[in-house]
Order: structure tokens, then C-alpha cells, then sequence
């Protein structure tokens, strides 16, 4: 099996959703600002999504930082 993504989703109310997908399984959790932070700072993500949908901020491969994309 491949490598599961990583998304973090953070809405209009500043509530945050990490999901976790890998072939078949998703799993979903609610988390705080506070944990969000620690996420950002120990997890490497495939996307981060927060609204409106249309702006992201996705992981570019050779520097390894997060860039926004509209």
C-alpha cells in the first residue's frame, strides 16, 4: 500500500479537520488551534485547505515548504 495523505482542513470558524486517506480508509478528526500548531510544526501534509476552497496551500517537492496557491 502507498503512502496515505495528509490533509489538514481549517474553516471559516477556525475549526480544524485532519483527515488521513489511504486506499479504501479515511480517517477524520477534529482538532484544536493549539494541537493544529504542533501538527504544523511535526507533520509534513499534502495539502491544507481553508475557506473559501479555493485557496490552498500545498507542499512543494524539491524545497519542502508549503506554498499558497489560488
Amino acid at each position: 500500500m502507498g503512502r496515505p495523505m495528509k490533509i489538514l482542513h481549517i474553516d471559516r470558524s477556525y475549526g480544524v479537520t485532519y483527515l488521513i486517506i489511504q486506499k479504501g480508509t479515511c480517517i477524520r478528526s477534529t482538532v484544536s488551534l493549539e494541537r493544529t500548531l504542533t501538527l504544523l510544526k511535526e507533520e509534513e501534509f499534502d495539502l491544507i485547505l481553508s475557506e473559501p476552497h479555493e485557496l490552498f496551500i500545498t507542499k512543494t517537492s524539491s524545497s519542502g515548504l508549503y506554498q499558497k496557491t489560488a
